[in-house]
């Protein structure tokens, strides 16, 4: 009977042991990872966080989606939000390529896009740039971030990309008026 008692109680023990150590991983784990933040700079409020290929959620905004032959520039924005919905910064090193891809005609074009100024310094939550359409037709608008984009002769991308370009996008419409 005594051996069953202590075989009780030590199973018990170990049950408990097992949910401490799990208990602890999952409160490290969501206090520490989840909130984006290096383990050593939890304690501080300014840490900044910088942009994470694939963790964070690229949002494209275009001004005008519907552009006419006559006025075929309008404005994109770029910017980052992690899953909390805070702005994340970019590294100085990052720049960010818009791709600019025809649906209803054949059409290929790559520009770069900066940060803008903001109080005599760069602005650097946000990449923003005017993009020109000349023809008529439905394009896909993408955003490549990334030190640098591998391009051949023709603006087709080459392997390996060289930069992050996410599910996000836009669709604009150049109507011949």
């Amino acid at each position: 009977m005594k051996k069953r008692v202590k075989k009780f109680f030590g199973i018990i023990t170990l049950i408990i042991f097992l949910l401490s150590i799990s208990l602890f991983f999952y409160l490290t784990f969501k206090n520490g990872k989840s909130a984006g933040v290096a383990p050593e700079t939890q304690g501080e409020s300014s840490a900044i966080k910088y942009f994470s290929p694939g963790s964070d959620k690229i949002i494209i905004t275009v001004f005008d989606k519907v552009l006419y032959t006559y006025n075929p520039t309008t404005t994109l924005s770029c910017y980052i939000m992690d899953n909390s919905g805070q702005l994340v910064h970019f590294r100085q090193s990052d720049r960010a390529f818009v791709r600019i891809l025809g649906v209803t005609r054949l059409y290929t074009d790559n520009i770069e896009i900066f940060h803008p100024e903001k109080s005599g310094s760069e602005e650097d939550t946000l990449f923003l740039g005017n993009i020109t359409i000349p023809l008529p037709g439905k394009y896909l608008i993408k955003v490549c971030l990334g030190l640098s984009i591998n391009l051949d002769s023709n603006g087709t991308l080459i392997w390996p990309f060289g930069c992050y370009d996410s599910d996000s996008s836009e669709v604009i419409d150049v109507y011949e008026k």
